[in-house]
């Protein structure tokens, strides 16, 4: 399936490049429907959370499986343009049938990460960050050495 070889694809690169204890979880494919048992230092969650109807729900959930305070999950999700009430549901990230049902801003993310006593942060309009306190592997991400 589609869904494994990339999951998989990934998990290859990142054990290539020196990670020894990487893992892959996709529910909807049997071969990595076992969810994992964590913590782990670093969450990576690609084009998900705009599919899930309970975004604050699939945030709980992954951040069960994040190692305490020094943690990162890292994920992608497009942001609305600031057009979006011109363009509206013509915005092709919102189409008909594409399965995005959550959209996000940069203060809707904050929202969503504020009860999990989450920061954010976005390298562009499609790729962010929750974090507790920036992890040593992470000070890149914000320009720190």
């Amino acid at each position: 399936p589609r869904l494994w070889r990339r999951c998989g694809a990934l998990v290859r690169m990142v054990r290539q490049a020196g990670f020894a204890n990487v893992t892959c979880f996709d529910p909807f494919v049997p071969e990595f429907s076992q969810k994992p048992a964590g913590p782990f230092d670093l969450i990576t969650s690609y084009e998900v959370f705009e599919h899930a109807p309970d975004p604050r729900a699939l945030l709980a959930d992954i951040d069960s499986l994040l190692v305490g305070t020094g943690g990162m999950i890292l994920f992608s999700t497009l942001l609305q343009p600031p057009e979006i009430e011109k363009i509206g549901m013509q915005w092709w990230y919102i189409a008909p049938r594409n399965g995005h049902v959550s959209i996000f801003t940069k203060p809707a993310l904050q929202f969503l990460a504020k009860p999990f006593q989450l920061n954010t942060g976005s390298m562009d309009d499609n790729t962010h960050v929750f974090f507790r306190d920036i992890p040593p592997f992470g000070r890149h991400l914000f320009g720190l050495r």
